[in-house]
């Protein structure tokens, strides 16, 4: 039985190149994965990523939830579940480079263009107001 399985398996395996063959040439450049505020570009791994204890819940409806990040400062905007953008996510980040600060946005979202618009509509206008409150309100 085991036997059976290795075989199986080894058919499903990618040929491996012998000393005989020529070797493929190499990537010119190896593709970056997708990235979004730089953070991989999955919504699974971007809701855990939610889950530390730096990140504060700043506002939530019936639609969408906004949580900032404070060990990078970059602030998340996701759609919640049974919502037509769902699964959505929008983020904002300063960086800083040589040239000095610039303010980078992402999104992720599989619903079509114009729900996907406004969802990114609604979370740059959550956005605008908590940047408008006061630090301490923001939680509120």
């Amino acid at each position: 039985m085991r036997r059976v399985c290795l075989i199986a398996l080894s058919a499903l395996m990618p040929a491996v190149a012998s000393a005989a063959e020529p070797a493929a040439a190499p990537a010119a450049a190896a593709a970056a994965p997708p990235t979004l505020c730089g953070r991989p570009a999955d919504m699974f791994q971007l809701v855990l990523d939610m889950q530390k204890p730096a990140v504060v819940s700043l506002w939530r409806d019936s639609k969408i939830f906004v949580s900032r990040d404070a060990s990078d400062g970059s602030i998340w905007g996701f759609a919640i579940r049974k919502t037509t953008a769902f699964p959505a996510a929008f983020c904002r980040r300063v960086v800083k480079d040589a040239s000095g600060e610039k303010t980078e946005t992402g999104q992720m979202c599989s619903a079509n263009e114009k729900v996907c618009a406004s969802f990114v509509a609604q979370v740059q206008d959550r956005f605008a107001k908590l940047d408008a409150k006061p630090a301490a309100e923001a939680g509120k």
